[in-house]
C-alpha cells in the first residue's frame, strides 16, 4: 500500500516527513508534477491512509490533497 499526499509547500512537506519518519513510517519527498507552484509529496509506503493524515492533521500540518494505491 502507498499513500501519496500532497502539500502546499517544501516546509510543510519537510515537518511532514520529519513527524511521519519520528512515528516510524517510511516516506520519501518528491517534487508534485503538476505544473507551477512550489507543490511537494509524500510518498509513504506500508501505511494507512487514516492513520498518516490524523498525525499530519494533529500536528497541523496542512494537506491538499491524498490518493492510495
Amino acid at each position: 500500500m502507498t499513500t501519496t499526499i500532497s502539500m502546499p509547500s517544501l516546509t510543510h512537506a519537510l515537518k511532514g516527513q520529519r513527524i511521519l519518519r519520528n512515528a516510524g513510517y517510511r516516506c520519501e519527498l518528491e517534487k508534485s508534477k503538476r505544473p507551477g507552484g512550489c507543490a511537494y509529496q509524500l510518498v509513504v509506503i506500508g501505511a494507512e491512509a487514516g492513520k498518516v493524515l490524523w498525525l499530519l492533521e494533529k500536528n497541523n500540518v496542512p494537506v491538499t490533497g491524498l490518493a492510495e494505491e
